[in-house]
């Protein structure tokens, strides 16, 4: 019999070369199992250099109800956390070169952000990882081949890389 094992984001995971050469996104290195709390800060308060350094954020963690969430934060609990913070999130994943959606987000919040949920080669996806991929910063190239907006769901592309 299978084990069923929950979508979960978790700590660092180093990015595949073919997403690190990118740079659109920023992956925080944190030591912690929460790396949904750090990837949405890291959207909502971008800073301008080191964005990958943990304490770039911890000024912020109070502007967020992160409280009601169990860390590392399982996809089931996204709405949740959706509700109580009026923000809109997408979680997308990526494996052999290829994005795809995870969990498309039903509201439509002002604030919006969105995560791509990846897993290294010994802990599958429970090892998963959230990082926050960056739309409409230098890199909106990027992110337009992937996505070409967020409201646009329905029709999400997989771009190989």
């Amino acid at each position: 019999m299978a084990r069923y094992r929950t979508l979960k984001g978790s700590s660092y995971i180093p990015l595949p070369i073919k997403l690190r050469s990118k740079h659109a996104i920023i992956n925080v290195k944190n030591k912690d199992s929460k790396c949904f709390m750090w990837s949405i800060l890291a959207e909502l308060y971008p800073a301008k250099r080191d964005a990958e350094r943990v304490w770039k954020y911890k000024e912020h963690t109070s502007s967020l109800k992160f409280d009601t969430i169990m860390f590392p934060v399982k996809l089931a609990d996204i709405p949740k956390f959706e509700k109580q913070n009026e923000i809109s999130i997408n979680v997308f994943g990526f494996n052999k070169g290829e994005v795809f959606p995870i969990h498309i987000s039903k509201h439509r919040f002002e604030q919006h952000v969105n995560l791509l949920m990846i897993s290294d080669s010994k802990n599958h996806i429970s090892a998963g990882l959230m990082i926050s991929i960056d739309y409409w910063g230098t890199s909106i190239a990027i992110a337009h081949d992937i996505f070409t907006v967020h409201t646009a769901y329905t029709d999400l592309p997989k771009k190989n890389f």
